[in-house]
């Protein structure tokens, strides 16, 4: 039933006209019901608290929350590779879908706020090739407008770009392009080529 209502989901979103109603203010809206299949984080607010101060105890909750969000990301990754991987799977069903939704510029701000980068990192795990392009591909459309300078989406991104498809690998290239225009992402960047 899943894969016939992801189907269905696909179909609409494929209308601009209903992305607002998918995408819109319910306490459980389409995001929570996505995260649930792809077995990933529970989606967030997607915007990342900041901790204040250069102390040993500001830079102690942000070891532990990168490292938490390290071990959701692999704990879903983990979770993908036992389940089945085909066009009709479940999980590339809501790869198609968060990519269609992020086609849409006016709809960056509510995936970014309801946590479609977490559910991106999760699906970027997944063993099929095309899942993992339609996530790169959605990576790239979000951080057209939004700095989504994580660092277990950057590390996720690394993986990605390691492929022998051109358009996956263009479309990390362009994703570390547009973090990189943004302080937080540059500084993100900095950390990880150390």
């Amino acid at each position: 039933r899943a894969v016939k209502a992801l189907r269905t989901l696909f179909n609409l979103s494929l209308d601009a006209e209903t992305h607002g109603p998918l995408l819109g203010s319910a306490r459980r809206g389409l995001l929570d019901a996505v995260g649930l299949l792809v077995g990933g984080p529970a989606p967030d607010d997607g915007n990342e608290e900041e901790l204040e101060g250069d102390d040993d105890a500001a830079k102690k909750q942000r070891r532990v929350k990168r490292r938490k969000e390290r071990e959701a990301a692999a704990a879903g990754a983990r979770g993908l590779q036992t389940r089945p991987s085909g066009a009709d799977s479940t999980p590339h069903l809501c790869a198609l879908l968060l990519h269609v939704l992020t086609t849409n510029r006016d709809n960056h701000g509510a995936l970014v706020e309801k946590g479609a980068v977490a559910l991106l990192v999760t699906l970027a795990g997944s063993p099929a090739e095309a899942t993992k392009t339609a996530v790169a591909g959605s990576l790239y459309n979000l951080t057209q407008l939004a700095p989504v300078a994580r660092e277990s989406t950057t590390e996720a991104l690394m993986v990605l770009a390691r492929s022998s498809e051109n358009a996956r690998v263009l479309w990390c290239a362009w994703c570390f392009a547009n973090v990189s225009t943004y302080p937080k992402g540059r500084a993100m960047l900095g950390r990880l080529s150390r």
